[in-house]
């Protein structure tokens, strides 16, 4: 019988991170692989680097148009 493999996740997170670090500490069974902001301060950015969690910034105020945000934002996905 083949292994098992955990699934793959990535969080978005716009603020205090306090759902992304509950997600973290609940033992899922998925291996939180990055976390995903709209928000350059948001704290979850600080916990994910604590955990060496890769991180992606992706401010709306870069793009032109939202619909070309949110095709950055299911790029990093």
């Amino acid at each position: 019988m083949k292994a098992r493999k955990s699934a793959r996740i990535v969080v978005l997170a716009s603020g205090t991170g306090t759902l992304f670090e509950a997600i973290l500490d609940s033992g899922v069974g998925a291996d939180v692989v990055g976390l995903i902001t709209d928000q350059s301060n948001a704290r979850a950015i600080s916990i994910a680097k604590g955990r060496e969690i890769a991180v992606y910034t992706v401010l709306l105020s870069d793009f032109d148009s939202r619909e070309s945000w949110e095709s950055e934002l299911l790029e990093r996905v």
